[in-house]
């Protein structure tokens, strides 16, 4: 069995097997970082092109015909940077030159984003927009219609200078960053499949490391750490997919996906590391 086959199955073994977990504490001589930073690639590389794609929908909405090439992208992309307004932000706060409520609209005259610094509207659902940036909040309206209101302190905590002097976002910065999501080039596409994959190999191993220990330590059992670690690592799998579908399906997949992850990785690491005890 050559390694893309080996890798395949580990992934699918890990759903369920028992023999896997057993191969994987008695057998296996190293933590596989290999396997875990292939799975991260996978699972970052299928998140970007959604998000992309997603990004792309919203943008363009109902002129795909028009835009098939990049050059009418950029000339669309300019259309809709004149209408962003400039926007000074301060202890995580948006100000605006003119404190009303701004709509950038697409060719299609659809509203994709409403800026109001002046926190006339209450509510996103108050609007036909998928976004809307108020002064303290950037507010996201999902498929289902569901709101998802997000804090810019959050957004920003360790972004802006820490003199805590203000920070004018202009049309150059506009133009940079959408040049550089929609149309994405392939090497600054790849920097962030990149960047990315690199942050939730990290975020992945350390989580499996903090469920070795707790999951070892409720069962009150003698095993090393190592064991224990390649092991959590193999039954993060299973998370890992489950948190992919949920980000790139339209709906998701669960109401409280923070909790539902956490308990299905738990019994992962639960179940692998009681496998390979019995086995």
């Amino acid at each position: 069995m050559n390694y893309l086959q080996s890798f395949l199955s580990t992934i699918v073994y890990s759903f369920y097997s028992k023999k896997l977990y057993a191969s994987v504490h008695h057998q296996w001589q190293s933590l596989p970082l290999k396997y875990l930073l292939l799975v991260c690639l996978i699972s970052s590389s299928v998140i970007a092109y959604s998000i992309n794609s997603w990004v792309d929908n919203i943008i363009f909405s109902d002129d795909a015909d028009d835009l098939k090439n990049i050059a009418s992208k950029e000339e669309y992309l300019d259309n809709i940077i004149a209408q962003i307004p400039e926007v000074t932000i301060k202890d995580y706060t948006l100000s605006t030159k003119n404190k009303s409520t701004y709509n950038v609209l697409n060719a299609s005259g659809k509203t994709i984003l409403i800026i109001d610094t002046a926190d006339i509207l209450k509510s996103i659902k108050e609007t036909q927009s998928t976004f809307m940036v108020t002064k303290n909040n950037i507010h996201f309206m999902s498929n289902n219609g569901q709101e998802y209101i997000l804090p810019l302190q959050k957004l920003l905590q360790g972004v802006l200078p820490e003199n805590n002097e203000p920070v004018t976002l202009d049309k150059e910065f506009y133009s940079q960053f959408l040049h550089m999501l929609v149309i994405s080039e392939t090497s600054s596409y790849l920097a962030g499949i990149i960047s990315f994959t690199l942050y939730f190999f990290l975020d992945n191993l350390i989580l499996a490391a903090i469920y070795a220990l707790v999951v070892t330590g409720l069962m009150r059992i003698e095993i090393k750490f190592t064991n224990s670690l390649r092991l959590a690592i193999i039954a993060s799998t299973p998370t890992i997919v489950f948190k992919t579908l949920d980000i790139v399906l339209p709906n998701g997949l669960f109401g409280y996906p923070l909790v539902v992850f956490f308990l299905m990785q738990l019994a992962y690491t639960y179940y692998a590391i009681d496998s390979s005890r019995k086995n």
